[in-house]
Parts: C-alpha cells; structure tokens; sequence
C-alpha cells in the first residue's frame, strides 16, 4: 500500500493513496468534530452544519455541487458521527482539480442563507421523526444516553429534538468557524494521482488558510460504573429487544484489536466502512445459541473505534413467547464461556480469517480505501490499515479472555428492554 504523508504548514494532514491503473479519483475530507464536540442546547450541531454545507457557498451555489458531480459522472456525500464530520466526491481524475475546489469552498466560505436554514431545520426535525418511528433507533438513544452520564457521547448524532428546533444561525456559523480549520482536518486523495501535483493544487488552494488552533479536546471523562443500569421502553411495535452496552476502550487502547476479535467470535466479523456493510454472523456464536435455538429473531454485536472510550454493543430481537429472562441467561452464560477460557484455536483463526476478509472489503477500491485512511487517522492513526493484519495476528485466545473478564461485567453494563405497548 503506497501511502504518503504530508502536513502543510497551517496543519491540515494531506493522505495520498496513489493507484495509475485507474483512472479515478477520490477526495475525502473529515474534520475532527462530531457529536462529541456538543454540549446541552447545541446538540446535533454538528449534523446541522454537515446540512448546511451542501447549500452552497462564495463559489458554488445551491446545487451546483449536485450538477458538477453528476455531469461528470462522480459521486458525492457527506456523513456526521460522534467523533468527525466528512465529505467526499469521488469522480474521473481529470476533475480532481474541482473536487479540491469544492472542498476548499466548503471550509471557508459557507453562507448560511437564513432562508435555507429554516428550511434545513424542517428537514433534519422530520429526519429526526422519522427514526423515532423505529424502536430500534429509541432503544438505541435510550441506552446510550443511560450508559454515558457525563462525556458527550450520550448525546443523539441528530440531536435532541428541542436543540434542533431552538439552534440559532449564529450558533452554526460559531460552530463552523470553530471547527472547520486546515488544524482540524485530513484530506485524503485515492486513486490515479502524481505525489508532487497532488501536493502542488492542495498547497495552491489550502495552504494560504489562515492555521486557527482548535479546542477538540473533551476533558470530560465518563466516570467508571458501578452497578447494572437498566431502563425499559414501551411504545407501539412489532417485537421485543434487549440492547446490551458495555464500556470499552478507545481506539489508542492497547485492547482494541483483542475486542475486535472478540466482536467476530460473539457477532461475527463486520466492515469497517459504513459505506460498504457485511457480516459474517451467521457463524458467530451467539448466532447458533440465540437465534439458531429458536430463542431470537435476529442478533448483533458492534465494537466501533472512537477517540475516546465508547460502548460495545449487542442487540437481540426476541422470538415470541420467549421470555426475556431466558435471552439473558443465554446470552451471559455464552459470555461466561469465554470468560473462562473456552475458545478454540481453530475458533481464533477463522475469526481472524474472516476479520481480514473483511478489512481487505472495507478498503476495496479507492474510496473504501481513502475512507479507511481518513477515519483511522481520525480516531488513531491511518497506520492502523496497513498493520492491521499484524495486529491482528498477535491477538491470543487469552487477550480474548483477558479483554471479555475485564470489561463484561455486570457492573459494567446497561441494558435496554422494549416492550411493545400492551406486549
């Protein structure tokens, strides 16, 4: 993987991944801001402003960005989490030159049209309503926001609904001019591109921003749980589901890789790029226990890599008639396997197997790939990508147990039950 590194002079992280047999390109660009960065009465800020972006800007107006793309058969989208917001483009190589401009357009002259504002809350209030028609996505909030009581991770990535609805022009430009800076972001180039021009054009239109320094860091640190939390919802619905959270490490920690590992063994090996979903749970073990035994409809697990300490997740839809003390005992006990140093090595193998599988998948082509590197040097380091097998290879059966004994524990969990209303 040829991969350079090049940091301008007023900070902003330049990516090249550079592949001549193709004739494309593709240009990322995350900035380290998501909801993360938020606090009570701005929440979903962030989400806001990744709206607003695509309503134009000095250069480009209200759907030129749409036109540009299209006519030259590209591609675009842009995408707010927890800990980063990103935009991407990715077209014939030749066009290079008007994705950087679009970009640089976008860091700095965004206009904010009042007109477009109100109308861009009335679309992200009605995207916020319409999750709220999925108890999966309510259960999911609920847990979230019970398991984290200080760091701003508790917070919905859209935003609670009553911030939405009160957040100010003036609180997006804030929030704009706060985070979208050279310091603050990474640009990545993928595909058929020279080092030397790449660098040239990126210097030419973003190395005369002014280097603004930014507060990213979140000093708040979630407290360690001691004691189950459990919270219970009942609205309309088809099912039943038991969400389960635990508190992990950040993506730095030296656990990450054995917790991927034990995400594959209990939910099967994942993608890694939310563009480009797989998984391989079918053979993972609380598959054959839960839903191959008649117990669950269905069953997930995800372990995501963030800046700061996050949540490992696993999801159960019920069967019905199935009682939910029974899902739990099953689902605790096949922990407790783990925990007491079950797993085969011919077990750790096809997970590893299946997890490489997967990072091979998660990278295919240039935009998984510039993706990958983007959000890996985002919330660690885009080395990750390139060590990853290594890394992988060095997970034993007992960091397995190790990671499973240290952060499974039932003071360490906050579980979510709905229940359909009348259920």
């Amino acid at each position: 993987m040829d991969v350079k590194l090049h940091i301008l002079d007023n900070g902003l992280k330049l990516l090249l991944a550079i592949n001549r047999n193709i004739p494309v390109v593709s240009c990322w660009i995350f900035y380290r801001v998501g909801s993360r960065n938020e606090r009570p009465g701005i929440t979903g800020i962030s989400h806001y402003v990744e709206h607003m972006l695509f309503k134009g800007g000095e250069k480009y107006g209200k759907g030129d960005i749409d036109r540009l793309i299209a006519e030259r058969g590209g591609n675009f989208n842009g995408m707010t989490g927890e800990d980063f917001t990103l935009y991407f483009e990715t077209l014939p190589s030749t066009f290079l030159d008007l994705a950087l401009d679009i970009e640089y357009d976008r860091m700095i002259n965004a206009k904010f049209d009042p007109e477009e504002v109100e109308s861009e809350r009335t679309v992200i209030l009605s995207e916020r309503e319409g999750a709220e028609n999925y108890p999966q996505y309510l259960l999911t909030e609920l847990v979230q926001s019970t398991a984290f009581i200080a760091h701003p991770y508790r917070w919905p990535v859209i935003g609670w609904k009553s911030d939405i609805m009160s957040i100010t022009r003036e609180d997006l430009i804030q929030h704009y001019k706060s985070f979208y800076t050279p310091s603050n972001s990474i640009l990545v180039l993928a595909g058929n591109i020279d080092e030397k021009d790449a660098l040239k054009i990126v210097k030419e239109k973003f190395g005369e921003i002014e280097k603004r320094n930014v507060k990213n860091i979140v000093n708040t640190r979630e407290p360690k749980q001691f004691g189950e939390r459990r919270v219970y919802l009942r609205k309309p619905g088809a099912a039943r589901y038991i969400y389960v959270a635990y508190h992990v490490p950040e993506a730095s920690n030296e656990d990450s890789f054995p917790l991927i590992v034990l995400d594959g063994i209990l939910g099967g090996a994942k993608s890694f790029n939310p563009f480009r979903a797989a998984s391989f749970v079918k053979s993972s073990r609380l598959y054959n226990v839960l839903v191959n035994k008649g117990l669950a409809k269905d069953v997930s697990t995800s372990y995501s890599l963030t800046i700061d300490p996050y949540l490992f997740w696993i999801n159960i839809t019920l069967r019905e008639k199935v009682s939910i003390e029974k899902v739990e005992k099953t689902l605790f006990k096949e922990i407790e396997k783990i925990i007491e140093n079950n797993i085969r090595e011919s077990e750790l193998k096809r997970v590893k197997d299946q997890l490489k599988a997967q990072i091979n998948y998660s990278s295919e082509g240039i935009t998984g790939l510039a993706f990958m590197l983007g959000y890996l040097e985002t919330v660690a380091l885009y080395k990750y990508l390139e060590e990853f097998e290594k890394r992988l290879e060095n997970v034993s059966v007992r960091d397995v147990r190790n990671v499973a004994e240290k952060y499974f524990s039932e003071d360490n969990r906050t579980i979510g039950i709905f229940i359909p209303k009348g259920g």
